[in-house]
């Protein structure tokens, strides 16, 4: 199962209207910036952009960190990174994900290894 690494490229919804930018994102769940705690064990709506669509997922939060703080004007304020597992997705939903995963996913440069480590062992 892969992960992909988005570092905040692309921006899903979780709950609410706001954007959450996405670290990363597999089959199974995402890792997601928000401005706020999420409680463990709770459930929330994602909302994924996919092509013309929107894809929307149920999730349940894993766990929720706060990640760094951000000075606005003359405070710290907290960021928070929630790890959150999709549940009951459907066999169309999962399609569409994979299908979306596959067009987050990094193509290797033409004409050369796309492993850095393949090229050290050359």
């Amino acid at each position: 199962m892969t992960r992909v690494r988005l570092n905040g490229e692309v921006r899903a919804r979780i709950h609410s209207a706001t954007t959450a930018p996405l670290i990363d994102i597999s089959e199974t769940g995402a890792l997601v910036e928000v401005g706020g705690p999420l409680r463990p064990g709770s459930q929330y709506v994602f909302r994924l952009p996919s092509g013309s669509r929107e894809l929307t997922l149920r999730c349940l939060v894993v766990r929720c960190y706060i990640d760094r703080f951000e000075r606005v004007g003359e405070e710290n304020v907290p960021r928070y990174r929630a790890a959150v597992a999709f549940a009951d997705v459907s066999a169309s939903d999962r399609d569409a994900l994979r299908a979306q995963l596959r067009a987050y996913a990094p193509t290797p440069p033409e004409g050369g290894p796309g492993d850095f480590d393949e090229e050290l062992d050359q």
